[in-house]
């Protein structure tokens, strides 16, 4: 009520609010150990899948890469956004799991082409609670030059989480 204002614009009325989120940004990545300029606030995780998701595959789809990697139990705020990235060129391939609902690393690499723009996998399962072995299928995707996103909603406040340690290129949270 008291401190309001748009943090972009060039006023007095800017500056509380700016500081107030370079202060929050700052926070927020010495929790994930990354850096202040990787934190980018939005409305929520959904959002934020939507724009990885999108743009990845936009930019992506400029350098010939059109395939999309995700997991077949991912959140439906993935699952929905690979359905409609598929009525628009994208080429999406979905990974199975095993008995106990963790991802196959093989099946996984297998399933990884020159054409893998992007491979995404949740952290943690929002209805199991199955921790996936993101660090290692993230090297999986790097080793084919695919970026790798990680929903990492389910984790949140419940283990620790190391954005560099994982070793991603995009987590929502």
């Amino acid at each position: 009520k008291e401190k309001f204002g748009n943090p972009s614009a060039m006023n007095l009325h800017s500056l509380e609010p700016k500081s107030a989120i370079s202060h929050a940004r700052t926070q927020v990545s010495r929790l994930l150990n990354c850096n202040d300029n990787q934190i980018i606030f939005n409305s929520g995780s959904t959002e934020s899948i939507n724009h990885v998701l999108k743009s990845s595959f936009f930019s992506g789809f400029q350098t010939g890469k059109n395939q999309l990697v995700v997991s077949a139990i991912e959140h439906k705020a993935v699952l929905e956004v690979a359905d409609y990235l598929e009525t628009i060129g994208c080429q999406v391939t979905r990974v199975g799991v095993d008995n106990n609902g963790v991802i196959d690393l093989e099946e996984l690499s297998q399933s990884l082409t020159d054409k893998t723009f992007l491979v995404c996998v949740m952290l943690v399962n929002n209805e199991t609670g199955v921790i996936q072995p993101v660090a290692e299928l993230c090297r999986a995707a790097k080793e084919r030059g695919a970026l790798f996103h990680t929903d990492a909603v389910q984790a949140l406040g419940k283990m620790p989480l190391d954005f560099n340690g994982l070793g991603v290129d995009m987590m929502s949270l």
